[in-house]
């Protein structure tokens, strides 16, 4: 399975206490083991998922992969925004994350 972070994703994980980021972490795993973990979103954002890591979400995009790299035929991108974030950022994902 392959889990891709967005940059903003990696920079923010990389900014987290070390306490925060291990939840993070945790979550992250359990996307490789199963993509579609978490409760789904609705609406305008109705293909994406979010897990929450209190007091962080993280918001993800699963697309199906085309290429033999993935071995569940899966692509994850995720996004990680604190609580009172997440909806801009998961309207900014519709955008940016569309050319998986």
């Amino acid at each position: 399975m392959n889990v891709e972070l967005t940059k903003k994703a990696k920079r923010q994980l990389g900014n987290l206490p070390k306490s925060e980021a291990k939840k993070v972490a945790r979550k992250l795993f359990q996307l490789e083991r199963s993509p579609f973990t978490g409760k789904k979103l609705a609406g305008k954002l109705q293909t994406r998922y979010s897990l929450k890591a209190w007091p962080y979400r993280i918001i993800v995009t699963v697309q199906s992969s085309d290429t033999t790299s993935s071995s569940r035929g899966y692509e994850v991108a995720v996004a990680i925004s604190h609580l009172y974030e997440i909806a801009s950022l998961a309207l900014a994902m519709t955008k940016s994350v569309s050319g998986l």
